[in-house]
């Protein structure tokens, strides 16, 4: 500073210096925040395929122990099943027995229902039925 005196150009340079230092230091800054991102980013990539192998594990054991129970609920339902038929109602080929009886058994007339629900009580009024 005290050199501006004796050289005008030198608090020029001295600005230019400053100037130039922030710029750096910016740039510094914006490359350690990409670093940053990058490396979060490479982290979670590297989780997700965890995450996503963890998914497919507890999907497998999902599917395994669907098949025991249908085999359960067929030994259940029908004890006399032959063995042939095991690994094709395990597979979900041979449909389980009673399984298509579950629709008869919840089924309605809609007709019905909407009798039963709108059952209104015959009023009269002066000698005349109305509603």
């Amino acid at each position: 500073m005290l050199q501006s005196l004796e050289n005008p150009g030198a608090l020029f340079q001295y600005s230019q210096d400053e100037f130039r230092n922030q710029l750096q230091l910016k740039a510094d800054r914006r490359a350690e925040d990409a670093d940053q991102r990058a490396a979060e980013a490479n982290a979670l990539a590297a989780a997700a395929p965890g995450l996503n192998m963890q998914e497919k594990a507890e999907s497998l054991k999902q599917k395994r122990e669907l098949t025991s129970i249908r085999e359960a609920l067929v030994r259940e339902a029908a004890p006399s099943i032959s063995e042939t038929k095991i690994p094709g109602v395990r597979a979900g080929i041979v449909p389980t027995p009673g399984a298509d009886n579950a629709k008869a058994k919840y089924d309605y007339d809609p007709v019905k229902v909407q009798k039963a629900l709108v059952k209104r009580p015959r009023l009269v009024f002066r000698g005349k039925r109305t509603l």
